[in-house]
């Protein structure tokens, strides 16, 4: 599916391209927080993301990333128990479809589709944990807020899937801010 899926959605993005005319490239920084969900082995952390983007059309992008995380250390409440486990790491590649958002001077809101691959390890538990890369899939929404033509500000928020063993999967929300920068070519 993945195999097809990229191919097929580069194809799309050129062809509107060379039918618009306006295509930009850009790249971008952005920081934040990663939540866990219905995880009791992590906590709230950090990361840190690097993005290239290409527009084709103004409203339309492919963006590629890479994630760094750091979970926080997990809370565990049990008398009698010592908890000196620490927060995972996360590291994400990524290809996500961006709708809307695109450079300019306004704000304009956007919505995002992806697919990556993660791996998440724990220094503590390496000997013993499976810290194979897996592959997810994401989504979620945010808002562009143009300053200038080519300089904008990204606020967004997104929900990672990675399925792990059997019929569970490991959740995480990103919400983050950043800054793009748009060449025109």
């Amino acid at each position: 599916m993945v195999k097809v899926a990229v191919p097929v959605l580069l194809v799309f993005a050129s062809a509107l391209g060379a039918c618009a005319g306006d295509l930009t490239l850009g790249v971008g920084i952005a920081g934040g927080a990663v939540i866990p969900i219905v995880q009791d082995d992590e906590a709230t952390g950090s990361h840190a993301t690097l993005r290239a983007a290409y527009r084709p059309v103004n409203s339309i992008a492919l963006e590629a990333s890479l994630t760094v995380a750091r979970f926080g250390d997990p809370k565990i409440d049990l008398a009698g128990v010592t908890n000196d486990l620490q927060g995972s790491s996360l590291t994400a590649y990524g290809v996500d479809g961006i709708i809307g958002g695109g450079p300019g001077g306004t704000v304009r809101p956007f919505f995002i589709i992806g697919i990556g691959y993660f791996r998440v390890s724990r220094d503590q538990t390496r000997a013993w944990d499976n810290n194979r890369t897996e592959f997810g899939y994401s989504g979620g929404l945010g808002l562009a807020v143009g300053l200038t033509r080519a300089l904008q500000l990204d606020v967004r928020g997104r929900l990672n899937i990675v399925p792990a063993e059997g019929t569970s999967s490991r959740k995480s929300a990103f919400v983050q801010g950043g800054l793009n920068y748009y060449f025109r070519i």
